[in-house]
């Protein structure tokens, strides 16, 4: 199983989601789509490097987190939504590399990623939420420590707080 090749079919998949979900063509219009994707992936990469965090499952919840949303702002459900997706992907096959585990804690996720969750317990799903939540930058917040869920996402949100970088950049890899 070639991990890349099953990323980009993910990712066609979302997309197509996105794009009927929201009723437009996915792109610079949107500020939860393919480009906010592609953020939550690097730093789900970053984030991965952590002990006891699925990298492939990281990766896969940046595409699939937001694919569900309904509206850029008030969709308080889409987190449900996407999760009920993850489920069907897995049930029709496209996910079906993936273990019961993996795809729970995909699912999970996903449902749970726009609650303010914290989950410290679970390195891969709490990875997933500081994922996205650093990406708040993007609307000028500023992700708060206390809200993050591994430790290289608290440190990376006190860096943030600290003002120390004026930009993220230093999380960019494979730029």
């Amino acid at each position: 199983m070639n991990f890349e090749k099953k990323l980009e079919e993910v990712k066609a998949i979302a997309i197509a989601r996105f794009n009927k979900s929201m009723n437009i063509e996915l792109g610079a219009e949107s500020i939860h789509g393919l480009e906010h994707w592609k953020k939550v992936e690097q730093n789900a990469i970053l984030l991965s490097k952590q002990n006891g965090v699925d990298e492939e499952v990281v990766r896969l919840f940046a595409y699939l987190h937001d694919c569900r949303r309904q509206h850029d702002f008030e969709d308080l459900e889409h987190g449900y939504r996407a999760s009920k997706f993850v489920i069907k992907l897995y049930k029709i096959g496209i996910l079906s590399f993936l273990s019961d585990d993996r795809v729970k804690k995909l699912a999970e996720a996903c449902e749970h990623h726009n609650t303010g969750d914290v989950r410290e317990l679970d390195p891969t799903i709490g990875a997933c939420y500081d994922a996205d939540r650093i990406e708040l930058i993007r609307f000028g917040i500023t992700p708060e420590p206390i809200f993050m869920s591994t430790e290289m996402g608290k440190w990376i949100a006190e860096k943030i707080k600290e003002n120390e970088y004026n930009n993220v950049s230093f999380l960019r890899v494979n730029q």
